[in-house]
């Protein structure tokens, strides 16, 4: 091969390989672009003091709660979003597969719920955003009605899946005596029913109806027969 041809493949070559690089830098920067993404919606509460038990928990749910199911009649109670933020970033979640969630949120739209919080694995952040629209079924029974899964803008339902059965059976064990707890985390990713039923001061109520509204979820409980 004579030297002006090499010269003229080496030249091909470099330009092939500068142009692979470029192609593969742009997709990695757009990937940890998209990966670094922070929704706009995503605004955790920092409280003051994380260790005190939220006061909107202590003072206004369980006292409104406690109340209502003293005179067996159906009832509702409506969880306002900023009190709801508040009970939640005061929650120790648990570390998972070498993955720690920080800074819990959620928001309250007309027409779904979106579920927030800051996935950190080694050095690397992460804001994983899961949507719902939660409903009752023909059936009584409570489904969470998964509606997508990111992780920063990237859709990521295997890697939250992953998460979510590592949560469950963490549940499990926090909560053993608590079925619908237990299970939030399979009936949030894997739609699978459960029985909204919920036993409070030696009474047992039924979740029968839901609605949201903005920055409002509306619960409505029935007692149950005896």
């Amino acid at each position: 091969m004579k030297t002006s041809n090499k010269k003229k493949l080496k030249k091909i070559l470099i330009g092939v390989a500068l142009s692979v690089g470029f192609i593969i830098l742009s997709a990695v920067s757009a990937l940890l672009l998209l990966l670094s993404h922070t929704p706009a919606l995503y605004q955790p509460v920092i409280p003051e003091d994380p260790d005190q038990v939220s006061t909107y928990l202590t003072h206004t749910l369980a006292p409104q709660f406690h109340q209502d199911i003293q005179l067996e009649n159906p009832f509702t109670l409506t969880i306002e979003q900023a009190g709801l933020n508040d009970i939640l970033s005061r929650l120790r979640l648990p570390s998972l597969d070498g993955a720690t969630l920080l800074a819990p949120a959620a928001v309250i739209t007309e027409k779904a719920v979106l579920l927030m919080a800051t996935i950190k694995k080694g050095k690397y952040y992460a804001v994983a955003t899961i949507s719902f629209q939660p409903s009752i079924d023909r059936m009584g029974r409570l489904r969470l009605n998964l509606q997508s899964v990111k992780l920063g803008a990237l859709p990521a339902t295997s890697l939250t899946r992953k998460l979510a059965a590592g949560m469950t059976q963490s549940l499990r064990g926090m909560y053993s005596k608590t079925p619908i707890l237990q299970n939030l985390p399979a009936a949030l990713l894997e739609n699978q029913p459960v029985e909204p039923v919920f036993t409070f001061d030696r009474r047992t109520v039924c979740l029968t109806d839901l609605n949201l509204r903005p920055g409002l979820l509306c619960l409505t409980f029935s007692p149950t027969q005896k």
